[in-house]
């Protein structure tokens, strides 16, 4: 019985553990281009784990947060990098450089930027 009980529990370990670095860049990579369907993106990084981070290894146990994240994990995710992407330093430098060419093209007009 005891044996049992400690296969469980270390079973259910792996529900708290914290999702893999290379996991998560990788979602962000996909939310990067242009990939923001939890399905989809859970598709792609299954297929992820199993042929970039286990080549040729046994799986983790798809019970395993840290490689098999559960929906609520990936939409997290997602939201933080669409999130990230819409607050761009990149982005912010092109408005500026745009407002600048607006006020030499319409001098009489005020444009008000606030990095």
């Amino acid at each position: 019985m005891t044996v049992s009980l400690c296969f469980v529990s270390l079973q259910a370990a792996g529900l708290r553990m914290p999702i893999d670095d290379r996991v998560k860049a990788y979602i962000r990579q996909m939310v990067d281009d242009g990939i923001n369907n939890v399905a989809e993106v859970r598709r792609h990084t299954e297929s992820y784990v199993k042929r970039d981070l286990f080549a040729g290894q046994s799986l983790p146990s798809h019970l395993n947060r840290r490689y098999f994240p559960n929906k609520r994990d990936y939409s997290n995710i997602i939201r933080a990098a669409r999130v990230a992407r819409m607050h761009s330093h990149v982005d912010q430098e092109q408005l500026q450089a745009k407002i600048s060419e607006w006020q030499q093209l319409h001098p009489d007009d005020r444009f008000f930027f606030r990095p």
